[in-house]
């Protein structure tokens, strides 16, 4: 998160003292006006370099370095998540989804269950300032492997989802965050003009450089030069292509907001109702008000996490969420956790109360997300069983399926109910959605047009008539039945059956194969 409306107004003159390394962020109405060195004279902070207008609302003293404490480091957590593959290897292992531009491994550890199962995804750090973003999907890590208090429904999840934990999306810039600048929110990658990093969380490719991205290298809210420009981003996309998602919580601070999409606009999605129920019913774990800043009444008035569409908070393009989401379907939210006194830097004994008010929302998407949506899946080929490009449709969605094109496989998470799958050339099928994982395959109809002739023989090999009918694969009958000696048919390729009728007898049965024109002889056994 880069800023927030509600702030105590804080005192600022221009003066001058001796400056001390600290800063702070002002904004006007809903825009960052910027970010000003501080010094502190006589008990109070001024400003160095910036006459700020009057009304502008401040955040108060951030360093630019602090102590870690209990806070994990990147080095930490890849001990952390290997050392429960080690002692747990019967429910999880380590995987790298890939490298960074310095080389740091992004680290996942992942539950996998011994069937083809809906996965979730559970996220922390995409920006690097936001420590305790880290510290609950690792501290969910434990909590599956070791369920101290022998939770059912951890067993259960654990045997029907597939479930993936990627504690630090940004290993880089959270390490520089460490070391060096405690404000630090980007990546490490290296930009033309001597600018560094790319927020990553501007850079997946769904609207991609639209509204609330900026295309100043310098920017904090940079969206890179293309949309998966980095590593870090790529490896979300890959994942997600590879494995059916059908819920993530990606982690950050600060607010206390439950953000679901579409963060790009004010437009609601198709199933808006269902991405606010979810939200909602996150939010009421969180508790009674407490000092949540950010008032959006009645909400406010009862939870301590507000849930709302992102774009109520500000709209920014090329987030994760919308990705997730208008590319797959996946029910995605944003927790942003914290109150603005503590900011982007909130102190160590907060991580274990943070922990303890937010935990739940995971265990409530595992429980709850699979009730309201599933997963269509299937392949889209010929008759053959080649796969092919087409373009799948279903009313209400805002775009097509993605299907991959060497297999032909899409899945996509929806609602719980039926649809009119529309494909091919005017092809549609009608499918229920009852299942959290539902298989459906589609079989395109071929435009090119064969011909398949033939004479019919009797055992003695004389030329006979008979009464026949030709059958598509599903056992349709292609024209009505004829009684001839020869036949012609133009066709489209595929499979085929000619049915041959005999006298005091069952049909005889004649399969085909039919990929070009075809001229054979039957001979018929009576």
């Amino acid at each position: 998160m880069k800023k927030l409306l509600a702030f105590s107004l804080l005192f600022v003159l221009l003066a001058t003292g001796s400056t001390i390394r600290e800063k702070s962020y002002y904004f006007e109405s809903d825009k960052p006006y910027g970010e000003v060195l501080l010094h502190l004279k006589g008990g109070k902070y001024y400003c160095l370099d910036k006459t700020l207008p009057q009304g502008t609302s401040a955040i108060k003293t951030i360093y630019e370095q602090t102590e870690l404490g209990k806070f994990h480091s990147y080095e930490m957590v890849l001990d952390e998540l290997n050392g429960l593959s080690e002692k747990y290897p019967l429910k999880c292992h380590t995987v790298s989804l890939g490298q960074t531009i310095e080389g740091r491994e992004i680290m996942a550890l992942r539950f996998q269950p011994e069937k083809p199962s809906p996965a979730f995804l559970f996220m922390g750090c995409h920006h690097a300032r936001e420590w305790m973003s880290v510290e609950v999907p690792l501290r969910l890590a434990h909590i599956l492997a070791e369920n101290p208090g022998n939770d059912k429904r951890i067993d259960k999840y654990l045997a029907d989802y597939d479930i993936w934990i990627v504690p630090m999306v940004n290993p880089d810039g959270h390490s520089y965050s460490v070391k060096e600048n405690r404000l630090w929110r980007k990546n490490r990658a290296k930009q033309q003009g001597g600018a560094v990093g790319v927020d990553l969380n501007r850079n997946y490719g769904y609207k991609w450089s639209e509204q609330g991205a900026s295309g100043d290298p310098s920017d904090e809210t940079y969206h890179g030069n293309k949309p998966f420009s980095e590593n870090e981003t790529s490896i979300i996309k890959a994942l997600s292509e590879e494995v059916p998602i059908i819920g993530c919580l990606t982690y950050h601070t600060f607010g206390e907001l439950i953000l679901y999409p579409w963060g790009y606009t004010k437009t609601k999605t198709s199933f808006d109702a269902k991405l606010a129920k979810l939200a909602e019913g996150m939010a009421k774990i969180s508790g009674p008000p407490n000092d949540n800043d950010y008032k959006e009444k009645p909400l406010s008035d009862k939870y301590d996490y507000i849930p709302m569409q992102a774009s109520g908070l500000y709209e920014a393009s090329g987030d994760c969420t919308d990705f997730l989401f208008a590319e797959f379907g996946t029910p995605a939210f944003t927790i942003e956790m914290g109150e603005s006194k503590d900011a982007f830097a909130p102190p160590d004994t907060m991580i274990e109360p943070t922990i303890n008010q937010v935990m739940e929302f995971n265990f409530y998407l595992l429980e709850e997300a699979p009730k309201e949506f599933g997963i269509l899946y299937g392949k889209v080929t010929d008759i053959f069983k080649n796969p092919v490009q087409t373009k799948i449709t279903i009313p209400g969605l805002d775009q097509s399926l993605k299907i991959d094109p060497g297999t032909g496989k899409f899945f996509r998470v929806l609602p719980k109910g039926k649809y009119l799958v529309s494909y091919g050339k005017d092809q549609k099928k009608l499918v229920e959605l009852k299942d959290d994982f539902q298989k459906v395959d589609l079989i395109m109809e071929s435009d090119q047009k064969v011909s398949l002739s033939g004479q019919i023989f009797d055992q003695l090999g004389k030329p006979a008539k008979r009464k026949l009918q030709l059958l598509d694969a599903s056992g349709n009958a292609v024209e009505g039945t004829a009684f001839t000696e020869r036949f012609a048919y133009t066709v489209p390729t595929g499979y085929y059956t000619i049915r041959v009728f005999r006298q005091d007898m069952g049909p005889q049965d004649f399969k085909v194969t039919l990929k070009s024109n075809i001229d054979i002889d039957l001979i018929v056994r009576e």
